[in-house]
């Protein structure tokens, strides 16, 4: 039904709507170069899960390792349109990457939302908190069968919404499936 490995350019826009704040580390559809903190020795931002290409928040390394993680605010990502077939059930499938330092908290977070037309629904978040999360590719899937039958969107937000923290979101290898 729709499936982006990023490994071309599928139409995804970055702050679409004109409303993002990040000062840095916006998202990207790019190779991520791998980051490792210096501070705990974590590595933080990784290669993409498969192929070279990813939606990255900075995806360049740097000279240090917090040089192009999200800083200042939101970024947001929206995905071309998707039209679903009107039965189900419908299953969004994605690998997934937070990684933090210890400056972090609960008012950073990777959100990943459908948009049925102008509205919003949140169908994964995965928040910051004030610990040490080395980076790690992750699975997960979300149950989209009450937009059967809708064209929609997919849109990414992720925020360094607090003091600034360091803070790595990516996304890679989403699908949309249906039975």
């Amino acid at each position: 039904m729709f499936s982006d490995d990023f490994e071309s350019d599928k139409g995804w826009r970055v702050d679409a709507a004109g409303t993002d704040t990040a000062t840095s580390g916006v998202f990207e559809r790019g190779v991520p170069q791998q980051t490792t903190s210096a501070y705990s020795n974590q590595v933080k931002q990784l290669t993409a899960a498969s192929g070279s290409y990813a939606l990255t928040t900075g995806a360049a390394a740097g000279s240090a390792y917090g040089d192009n993680d999200l800083d200042g605010g939101k970024t947001t990502v929206l995905s071309p349109q998707i039209a679903l077939p009107s039965s189900g059930p419908l299953t969004l499938h994605f690998t997934y990457n937070v990684a933090h330092g210890d400056n972090s908290g609960s008012d950073d977070y990777l959100r990943v939302r459908v948009l049925d037309g102008s509205t919003p629904t949140t169908v994964f978040e995965k928040s910051g908190a004030a610990t040490e999360a080395a980076g790690q590719w992750q699975t997960a899937t979300a149950d989209l069968s009450a937009f059967a039958g809708k064209t929609v969107r997919i849109f990414l937000e992720a925020a360094d919404a607090g003091t600034g923290s360091l803070f790595e979101a990516q996304l890679d290898d989403l699908t949309l499936t249906q039975g």
